[in-house]
């Protein structure tokens, strides 16, 4: 499989409209740097595409107060378990609790970014 998306990428980058001029085949970093260039083109036609994709799939939200409790809830449980976290002996004593609080401050964080 990476041999063949090597050749791909040296086939991509031996094609004309990579370049303004023909590049002779014992340059690999030319070459390397016009597959580059090819690939960064690909992928920003792929993520103009999903975005115009994302606008059609109308994904419901709540109303904005709703969501601004929730962002608010989140807030506070993140900075109560970063809180519990801090105390390095409570994970000597207690590592179980010290992994949960881990895990809520980590799906809090989660929480406030959607």
């Amino acid at each position: 499989a990476q041999a063949i998306l090597a050749q791909a990428i040296l086939d991509q980058a031996r094609r004309p409209s990579c370049h303004p001029a023909p590049l002779p085949p014992d340059s690999p970093r030319q070459l390397i740097l016009a597959a580059m260039a090819g690939a960064t083109e690909a992928f920003s036609g792929l993520s103009a595409g999903f975005k115009e994709s994302m606008k059609d799939c109308d994904i419901e939200q709540g109303p904005s107060f709703l969501r601004f409790l929730g962002f608010i809830t989140a807030f506070a449980s993140l900075v109560c378990s970063v809180y519990k976290l801090t105390g390095i002996m409570s994970a000597i004593g207690h590592p179980v609790m010290y992994l949960l609080y881990g895990y809520i401050a980590v799906f809090a964080a989660s929480t406030m970014l959607f």
